[in-house]
């Protein structure tokens, strides 16, 4: 995302979502970039108060039939577009899957486990009817079908609800240019895994708030395997990832350096 601050006509500044966006922006304005313009970051936010949740009333998942009160759930939220690359969260799971069923180990039971798909979903978009179907029969193909569930068109509510109820959330796009996800869900205190490039090498600290693996399945595989292993270390990043959501991608915080923005850009002016 990009934005400009203008008080005389002309872009004054422009403000990018990341430093990726960053970086894309002087590859491809190159005549701006020679004239100096150099886009500022200024980080989105998220009202990290809408996550909070009490003990006194566990999340209600009632939307979801067959979902263990007591497992496990990792939890993938994107719109149901090719771009967002939700396949490597079904491979993954599925190679979790495969290891736990061949564990000596006391892991726990597959029969525990399940992935959730969540997200944006318009019946009257072909891309999102076709890629539905198309993860529908990955799941099929890779065994998991029935620990993979589905939930197009989530309302905020539910989506919520799935955030306090999952071990941990899975972002699949790869060079995505911020990712408010990866911000919901530390708000929410879960650790993210997510790929090792664009925004969310910015917002997640890979091994304090979650893991930034290589896109492939692999990777996410090996980092899922952390989490379910030792859910009490997924409780300790969830905290931390909260406090570092709110010192660094609150409202609060992005009002400020917004007015710092505004503030520079006037004392030039004068």
């Amino acid at each position: 995302m990009i934005q400009h601050i203008s008080f005389f006509g002309m872009a004054d500044c422009v403000l990018v979502n990341s430093e990726f966006t960053a970086s894309i922006f002087s590859s491809t304005f190159t005549r701006l970039q020679a004239q100096g313009l150099h886009p500022a970051v200024l980080y989105p936010a998220v009202n990290v108060h809408q996550f909070d949740t009490s003990s006194k009333n566990p999340p209600d998942l009632s939307f979801i039939p067959g979902l263990p009160a007591d497992g496990h759930t990792f939890l993938s939220i994107n719109r149901f577009e090719r771009k967002k690359n939700i396949a490597l969260a079904i491979s993954a799971f599925a190679i979790l899957v495969r290891q736990q069923e061949k564990s000596q180990s006391t892991m726990v039971p597959k029969e525990l486990v399940r992935l959730v798909i969540a997200g944006g979903y318009d019946q009257r978009l072909a891309e999102n009817r076709e890629y539905l179907q198309e993860l529908k029969t990955l799941a099929t193909e890779e065994g998991v079908a029935d620990l993979v569930i589905f939930v197009p068109s989530c309302s905020t509510s539910q989506r919520n609800a799935l955030l306090a109820a999952c071990i941990c959330v899975l972002y699949t796009p790869k060079n995505e240019h911020f990712g408010i996800v990866p911000l919901e869900s530390m708000a929410a205190q879960k650790p993210v895994v997510a790929c090792n490039s664009g925004g969310p090498k910015e917002s997640v600290q890979h091994g304090k708030t979650g893991y930034l693996c290589e896109s492939n399945p692999a990777s996410f595989a090996t980092a899922m395997s952390l989490i379910l292993q030792d859910p009490s270390r997924a409780e300790i990043m969830g905290k931390d990832a909260r406090k570092h959501v709110e010192e660094n991608f609150s409202r609060q915080v992005f009002g400020e350096r917004l007015s710092t923005v505004i503030q520079d850009l006037l004392k030039d002016s004068l």
